[in-house]
């Protein structure tokens, strides 16, 4: 390249930025590569910001669709402990050891600890409180905490 070249071709470039003269193509083609990659990202965080949810309609949805889907599974939901209550299949059978139920042997609350007796199996899985279950015949004792 002649030294006349060089020189006209730093004018141009001069004269590109400050808005006299021709733009080069690589410049323009810088712009038009500027504005697709500027598009595409607003795009990206429109679409995202789409996609979050809105927390206030989050928590009532969730506790209705939760409370549905457990009384279709044939269970009760406690509201105070957010869960969902299951009753076991066998419940009211007799028993004489909790292996014998789903959930749990439980004794007559007239039982004493320590006899030999017979109950029948709980109606939930869950149990809380103190309870009085039958373990390998025999009455036993136990306070399940909430």
């Amino acid at each position: 390249m002649s030294e006349q070249n060089k020189v006209d071709f730093w004018k141009e470039v001069k004269n590109s930025f400050k808005g006299g003269g021709k733009t080069f193509p690589w410049l323009r083609s810088g712009y038009i590569l500027l504005g697709f990659v500027l598009g595409v990202l607003v795009t990206a965080f429109v679409y995202i910001a789409a996609l979050q949810p809105n927390d206030s309609n989050k928590q009532t949805s969730s506790i209705v669709t939760e409370e549905d889907t457990c009384r279709e599974d044939g269970g009760r939901y406690d509201r105070s402990q957010k869960t969902c209550l299951l009753t076991t299949n066998d419940r009211g059978d007799t028993c004489s050891d909790n292996s014998e139920c789903d959930g749990w042997c439980l004794a007559d609350s007239e039982s004493k600890v320590g006899e030999k007796g017979e109950g029948n199996c709980s109606d939930e899985f869950d149990i809380t409180g103190c309870i009085k279950f039958i373990d390998q015949g025999k009455v036993n004792s136990i306070c399940i905490p909430e």
